[in-house]
């Protein structure tokens, strides 16, 4: 098991980093573990916009395929009124899959979203699939 961190941006890019500099955003989304202070924030007519990542490279080894791949978001909204996202992944290829529908609590919390298989084609992942597939998340 590996925990592999955010490393550029990839687009779209349409929250705002908590941080305030602006850009980079996965700089404000990048620690292992959580830094709480740290998020990106979106309105709540932000339906539809995303934050999507590259992330590190896995660890070099023998190993030739992944037996599967997960994604997590750690999020919660700050008001009584509904909130929620999906989980995404847009491996090679022209198509971004999601999660069901995530429904966000007051309270930081931890979604998780598993693809055992490559969306794009539906078999194992290879290590270069997982390598160009970008990864992050979309108001719902």
């Amino acid at each position: 098991i590996v925990s592999l961190a955010p490393t550029t941006d990839a687009g779209p890019n349409d929250g705002v980093p908590s941080t305030g500099a602006g850009n980079p955003h996965y700089a404000t989304v990048n620690d292992i573990p959580v830094d709480a202070n740290a998020y990106i924030g979106f309105s709540s007519s932000g339906n539809g916009y995303g934050e999507m990542f590259t992330h590190a490279s896995l660890p070099s080894d023998n190993a030739a395929y992944i037996l599967a791949t997960s994604v997590i978001v750690v999020g919660n909204k700050s008001d009584s009124g509904n909130g929620s996202f999906k989980i995404s992944v847009k491996p090679p290829g022209n198509n971004t899959y999601n999660s069901n529908v995530q429904s966000l609590t007051t309270g930081a919390t931890w979604y998780r979203q598993e693809w055992a298989a490559n969306p794009n084609t539906g078999i194992q992942w290879t290590k270069a699939d997982w390598a160009n597939t970008n990864i992050g998340f979309y108001i719902a």
